[in-house]
């Protein structure tokens, strides 16, 4: 029989949990017995050179061996990408010293999970070297494509621009190789009547950001238009480019589906940019858009589905003790402030 996998510990505030099988543990030590004490970044030395701190745990009791590996599963706010691995280091002597192993993100980019032997202090850090693999080419001749890259960018070789049927983007003048992570700005898409144009001409750097319905997760890629070459007497032409996954925008991880004491309910979609807001069970779904201007605020449109009502909103989510807080202001008389929200 295969031992099950469950939550032997968990955090008081679920920020981080111990996961494995119970026959793991040593002789005479219960599940009940085991300690997990988050660590805030006061609290613990300075990360080590060119680390930044995500997350610490003391572990207890201090020690204690596992007959078989368990893991460590930190709790990202905000999320990174999906597959990135992230260094884990231990507390010696009052020093971080590597622990031997990595971090891998989730697939919903919401937490990374360590495998580890006895029990210590951890902590989880990310450092430039957590970007995802480095740049690939692909080139566009005459609207066929070689190496296959993603569907969610494609190449009008009439109009020369590029096409997302799938993603949104965002112009920067950043150089291609300082970005490491997706920057806060109003990613547009060019679906719609009117919309917006995202030239394929050459030295010009876009961001995207991509939605994985399947996974349910967020990606975000970095693009370099290397050359863009019409050809003679013709509309079309060759466009060549690199483009590389970075490390997704640093968000309030609010995703999911939220209920409030007041009967309100509060859907957090597609990465964080879209939401459906309800005052309760019988209200209209206030639908809202937008992109975010810092790790919590996002700034957009609404829209009432019912009377068709709407205009500008700004709003505010924050997770307390894995709860969400949120305030919607927006104008023509919308405005909401929903407290201490539960995740279905």
């Amino acid at each position: 029989m295969i031992a099950a996998i469950t939550t032997l510990k968990a955090a008081a505030d679920n920020s981080v949990s111990l996961v494995g099988t119970a026959s793991a543990l040593p002789a005479g030590l219960a599940a009940a017995d085991l300690t997990l004490v988050p660590k805030a970044v006061g609290d613990v030395p300075a990360a080590p050179t060119g680390a930044t701190f995500l997350s610490a745990v003391d572990c207890g009791p201090d020690g204690t061996q596992f007959s078989l590996p368990v893991n460590l599963a930190f709790v990202l706010n905000p999320a990174r990408a999906a597959g990135e691995t992230l260094p884990v280091y231990l507390l010696n002597g009052g020093a971080w010293i590597p622990a031997g192993v990595v971090a891998t993100v989730a697939s919903d980019g919401l937490s990374a999970t360590a495998p580890i032997l006895h029990f210590s202090t951890y902590g989880l850090f990310a450092t430039q070297q957590t970007v995802l693999p480095s740049d690939k080419y692909f080139r566009f001749d005459t609207g066929v494509y070689d190496g296959g890259f993603p569907s969610e960018i494609m190449y009008d070789d009439v109009n020369q621009t590029l096409a997302l049927p799938h993603a949104t983007a965002l112009a920067v003048t950043t150089p291609y190789g300082s970005i490491t992570q997706a920057p806060y700005g109003a990613y547009d898409d060019s679906n719609g009547t009117n919309p917006p144009t995202f030239p394929a001409t050459a030295g010009t750097v876009y961001v995207f950001h991509s939605y994985d319905f399947g996974t349910q997760t967020s990606k975000y890629y970095k693009l370099h238009i290397v050359s863009a070459t019409a050809r003679e007497g013709q509309t079309n032409g060759v466009l060549t480019f690199k483009y590389e996954q970075i490390l997704p925008l640093p968000i309030v991880a609010a995703g999911g589906e939220w209920d409030f004491g007041n009967s309100a309910h509060l859907s957090v979609m597609m990465g964080g940019v879209m939401l459906d807001y309800t005052a309760d069970a019988a209200a209209p779904v206030i639908a809202i858009e937008g992109n975010y201007t810092n790790a919590n605020t996002l700034e957009g449109t609404w829209s009432n589905t019912a009377t068709q009502a709407g205009g500008n909103v700004t709003v505010t989510l924050t997770l307390t003790g894995g709860q969400l807080n949120a305030t919607i202001i927006g104008t023509n008389g919308l405005s909401a402030t929903l407290t201490n929200g539960t995740k279905q």
